[in-house]
């Protein structure tokens, strides 16, 4: 095992170079993310970062540390191993051996470096082998790609994992491609970008505040199922309209005021469908740290962790995100376990639409819930509920006839949605009759009034519509 100041000893006694960017890791704020020739996608930042003698050391995100199954932690390395040195211009990455590997951002051809040295002093040689100006994620830039080639401790070549494998650095956004150093050489995975936080390019993650970036009239409906093994398994068709938004003071959180009209149908009690009209007032924390696939995003008041995923699809050029894995912690040891039946399992965000969709199963039951339509200023998607908007629900169309009736005909109340209750009262203000009335059933039998003048209330909650009716 060599030491970090063996490996500082040893790259000082390399040959001098002219760096010119082309850096393996952006030192700044930005996020990258890379894929392996397995699709495993992970990412890599600098979480924090300090100097021991003038040399400067970046430690790289944490991840779950799943070592021990039985026992896992949120204090594992990153795929890149626990930290990078620079020093004289030079990048020194550490394996979990903490071993050292050798980078120097150089852009002179032919340039050579030791890139590993093994314990029985054999080597890895690396090469700078061209420089050209190359497109990737859409944008070009300069990059050098470098070669490798092993020497046993006398200097002969001999093979290796590495043989024919090359690696691409660009001059302004880092590594293109890369290895996983974190078990290098034991195992060797090379990794491509397929994103970066800088000038947002390719995959990359969205925000909360890209997420939950509404605008006053901006519409969403929602359909969802609930199965049980008891008889209340219902559907919920759910349309919300947003009608007011602020800030903070500090612009880290916003406020929504939400218009919710909710259908609530029963798969074997038809008599409790109800329409149900409500206004909500919701919050978001937008100004949230940035997470890594594999990284742990821990709550500590629910002694829960959820992750998030890297980008899967789009949808009118609008991203999406899953919420990964979820565990929990156990207060008796310390340790952390994962929860493989989680009811926000698969969960799904999309760009400026906020929750999109989720599945889950849990014994004995299970429900789904699903974004069916929207509505930004003029981009829609999808199929709205029966055409109908916020604002009809909250005027149901409802049509009584014939008007005036005669006694011994039937009355037909017509509706646009389920009521909640219809009642026909007489002009001192009594309920004289109480009918069930729905879409499918709206005859109502009025042979027992008397003449007169009535009128149909049909209540939908707290909103009630009322129509005028003469019996003769």
């Amino acid at each position: 095992m060599k030491s970090l100041i063996k490996a500082w000893i040893l790259l000082l006694l390399t040959v001098e170079l002219n760096a010119q960017n082309y850096e393996p890791i952006l030192v700044d704020s930005n996020i990258s993310f890379f894929s392996n020739q397995n699709n495993k996608i992970r990412g890599t930042k600098i979480d924090s970062s300090y100097q021991i003698n003038n040399v400067n050391i970046f430690e790289f995100n944490k991840t779950w540390n799943t070592e021990d199954r039985s026992c896992i932690k949120p204090n594992g390395p990153s795929w890149l191993g626990y930290k990078m040195a620079i020093i004289n211009n030079q990048f020194l990455f550490f394996n979990q051996n903490n071993d050292t590997i050798y980078y120097h951002p150089s852009s002179n051809l032919g340039t050579t470096w030791r890139f590993y040295t093994f314990e029985d002093s054999s080597y890895i040689l690396a090469k700078i082998s061209s420089k050209i100006v190359e497109t990737f994620l859409n944008t070009s830039d300069s990059m050098i790609e470098y070669s490798f080639t092993t020497y046993d401790k006398n200097n002969n070549t001999i093979t290796s994992q590495l043989d024919n494998q090359t690696l691409k650095i660009s001059k302004n956004y880092g590594s293109i491609t890369i290895l996983e150093y974190l078990t290098f050489p034991v195992i060797t995975v090379k990794s491509s970008l397929i994103g970066t936080s800088k000038n947002n390019l390719g995959k990359t993650y969205l925000t909360l505040k890209q997420t939950f970036d509404f605008e006053i009239g901006d519409e969403f409906h929602y359909e969802k199922f609930s199965y049980t093994t008891s008889p209340d398994d219902n559907k919920t068709n759910s349309i919300h309209k947003i009608l007011d938004k602020k800030y903070s003071n500090n612009r880290d959180t916003v406020y929504y005021q939400i218009k919710r009209a909710t259908y609530f149908y029963y798969a074997n009690k038809a008599d409790k469908n109800h329409l149900l009209i409500d206004t909500l007032n919701v919050n978001y924390f937008i100004n949230e740290k940035q997470y890594l696939p594999e990284e742990p995003i821990l709550n500590y008041a629910s002694n829960e962790s959820t992750g998030r995923e890297i980008i899967k699809n789009s949808l009118n050029n609008r991203r999406f995100f899953n919420v990964g894995s979820t565990h929990k912690h156990n207060s008796n040891n310390g340790c952390w376990y994962e929860l493989h039946i989680d009811p926000g399992y698969n969960i799904t965000y999309g760009e400026g639409l906020g929750f999109f969709s989720y599945d889950t199963y849990q014994f004995p039951g299970n429900s789904n819930e699903n974004m069916v339509y929207y509505k930004k200023g003029v981009e829609t998607w999808g199929v709205p509920f029966d055409n109908l908007s916020i604002e009809k629900i909250e005027k149901p169309s409802i049509s009584v006839f014939p008007n005036p009736i005669a006694r011994n005909e039937p009355l037909v109340i017509n509706m646009m949605s389920e009521a909640s209750q219809v009642e026909i009262i007489n002009m001192l203000g009594e309920i004289v009759l109480n009918p069930k009335v729905s879409k499918n059933s709206n005859q109502v039998d009025i042979s027992r009034l008397q003449l007169g003048v009535y009128f149909v209330r049909c209540s939908y909650f707290n909103n009630h519509f009322i129509k005028k009716i003469v019996v003769y």
